[in-house]
């Protein structure tokens, strides 16, 4: 099963804008944007070309890419607005990007966890994670098992990337350069000791090892 969207303007108020479980789908200068949930999310196998794309002002990642065999290519897109992360890659789930601008978004830039692998190329990381939206006690009360409600305690912000259990990344080392101001302007990137990271000068868009 194959789905091909081009130059559409899309929207949804009551889930994922698009969601592909098991299939695949490529996306090409599209706008995606005002999700009650993710802007884009493949998942259980799917796979996903997502191309100069304006992805902005969804309640969740505007990006979402999770569980075994589930890959994605990200190239020239915007991810900016959001209310929580840019991209996630997270549950075994893969995904290479590059030349992406992932700009204003609420919490992390990119999160990669749980066993996720990315390649990341020179991408531009600016001004994510500062915590913009306010959240109470009481919804912050519910979110059992997710270390996010601490980072909003903290008064620190998220990282501009943040990876951890168990996950990998191979990272381009000119996105040293252009990742800045995130975290509140002290946190731009966040590895845990359980995860590993591969510098490299060369990008080749080969999926990591």
């Amino acid at each position: 099963c194959k789905l091909t969207l081009e130059c559409c303007d899309l929207t949804c108020g009551a889930a994922d804008v698009v969601r592909s479980e098991g299939a695949q789908i490529s996306v090409t200068r599209c706008c995606v944007q005002g999700g009650e949930a993710c802007g884009i999310a493949i998942g259980h196998g799917g796979r996903a070309a997502l191309v100069g794309n304006d992805i902005h002002s969804n309640a969740c990642a505007g990006v979402f890419i999770f569980g075994a065999g589930s890959t994605a290519n990200l190239t020239d897109n915007k991810l900016r607005d959001g209310s929580d992360e840019g991209i996630v890659v997270a549950d075994g789930g893969r995904a290479i990007l590059n030349r992406n601008q992932i700009h204003g978004n609420d919490t992390e830039g990119v999160l990669v966890h749980s066993n996720a692998v990315v390649m990341m190329g020179p991408n531009s990381i600016r001004d994510n994670g500062h915590a913009r939206i306010e959240r109470t006690e009481d919804e912050l009360s519910t979110w059992v098992g997710d270390d996010g409600a601490e980072y909003y305690r903290s008064g620190k912000g998220f990282a501009g990337v943040r990876i951890h259990t168990g996950s990998s990344a191979r990272m381009h080392t000119g996105l040293n350069d252009t990742t800045a101001d995130n975290g509140k302007g002290v946190l731009q990137m966040e590895v845990d000791d359980s995860s590993r990271v591969v510098w490299s000068k060369s990008f080749d868009g080969r999926a990591v090892d």
